[in-house]
């Protein structure tokens, strides 16, 4: 049984007369001990996604329709009394700025102590002495010095991992982590994903890995749902979206990285259409090499090409062919 599953999410945020679709109808499984990516372009629903899971939605915003069930539990309409025993310790977040996430007047071992004492009723004494292993644990150096820093006295990297300390803090079942190494140079990057890896395979918490880079999302995850404007284009094992993409716009982003040496970049014309007025038919077809007729005409169903393969397109087996 999936520890996390999301069922026909969708999440409006009314702005007048006008309606922002933010995520549409959006389903997805996450299995114990598993790495599920979330991944597209800027806007097109992954964060709302995460925070729609963690209850921590904008006042206007409205799940008006779908489940969350985390741990045989709809989520979905609980009261906030409820949704803050689950937050910060059975599900936990990675936030990608931990400038705006901690708080500059307190030591960043003071806030990893307080997650110990709210949810664990751990005294202060023990919860700094449990802050100091969580930093180590996430290699931070000198773990029992750093404790007593301020977030302004640490580096970006630095940051990210009491950001990752802090999530481990409660033993959480889940960890989202959204877009964790988008502030960091790439060396760091690296370093983040193989700390994120490691405690995967040590702990055995499932990982929802929200970001717009492919090749971040390829080296960790086990499965992925590709999103554009909203609703899922693809979701499949992470292997074959990457072997055998099969919807134009994967194919598209694929495309648009840079692989090897004087091959041009093939970027993907035009730009994400807004979330208030999208075009009838398939939402992506005004930038699609694939577009006909038809794809004007109605929005098409994520359909089950292949076991465990869900393309939303009305060509799919053309272009698998193509």
């Amino acid at each position: 049984m999936s520890l996390l599953s999301v069922r026909s999410l969708t999440v409006h945020i009314p702005r007048g007369p006008l309606v922002t679709r933010a995520v549409e109808n959006l389903s997805f499984d996450i299995n114990r001990g598993e790495v599920f990516g979330l991944v597209g372009e800027s806007g097109c629903g992954k964060s709302m996604t995460a925070l729609a899971v963690m209850g921590l939605l904008p006042t206007a915003a409205r799940i008006v329709k779908g489940e969350i069930v985390f741990e045989n539990k709809n989520l979905v309409g609980q009261p906030d009394s409820v949704l803050r025993t689950i937050r910060g310790n059975r599900v936990a977040m990675i936030f990608q700025e931990p400038m705006t996430s901690l708080n500059p007047v307190f030591t960043v071992g003071f806030q990893i102590a307080e997650l110990l004492m709210t949810h664990k009723g751990l005294s202060k004494r023990a919860g700094m002495d449990m802050a100091v292993d969580l930093l180590g644990k996430v290699k931070v150096p000198s773990p029992e010095l750093r404790v007593h820093q301020y977030p302004h006295q640490m580096s970006g990297g630095m940051r990210q991992r009491v950001m990752i300390a802090m999530a481990l803090a409660c033993e959480p079942a889940f960890i989202i982590a959204d877009e964790p190494t988008t502030a960091l140079d790439v060396t760091i990057q690296a370093q983040i994903l193989e700390l994120l890896e490691e405690l995967r395979e040590s702990t055995g918490t499932s990982m929802l890995f929200i970001t717009h880079d492919l090749g971040l999302v390829s080296e960790i995850s086990d499965r992925l749902t590709v999103m554009y404007a909203g609703a899922a284009m693809e979701q499949s094992e992470a292997s074959r979206v990457f072997s055998r993409p099969g919807h134009p716009y994967t194919r598209g982003l694929l495309d648009s990285l840079p692989v090897e040496r004087g091959r041009r970049l093939r970027p993907i014309p035009g730009t994400v259409p807004t979330a208030e007025n999208f075009p009838p038919g398939c939402r992506f077809s005004p930038r699609c090499a694939f577009r006909i007729e038809a794809c004007d005409k109605a929005e098409p169903e994520l359909r089950e090409l292949q076991a465990g393969h869900w393309i939303r397109c009305i060509r799919a087996e053309e272009i698998a062919r193509a």
